[in-house]
């Protein structure tokens, strides 16, 4: 990898490891795990934060 893609992997692991307090050798596949959920939304929300039914998607036509 070269660029961007590291540059992004290099951003994420220091989030994961500020956000955990622990050192590189000791973040677990759990901790990266819960890093993937920060940028999702709860589960009924859309990313505008407007309330949707569970189970659809608020980005579909009509």
């Amino acid at each position: 990898m070269t660029g961007r893609p590291v540059d992004e992997a290099l951003h994420v692991i220091s989030k994961v490891i500020l956000h955990t307090g622990r050192d590189l050798d000791q973040l677990t596949a759990e901790d990266v795990f819960e890093a993937r959920a920060w940028g999702r939304p709860a589960i009924g929300y859309s990313y505008e934060g407007t309330q949707t039914a569970p189970g659809t998607c608020s980005a579909a036509p009509g």
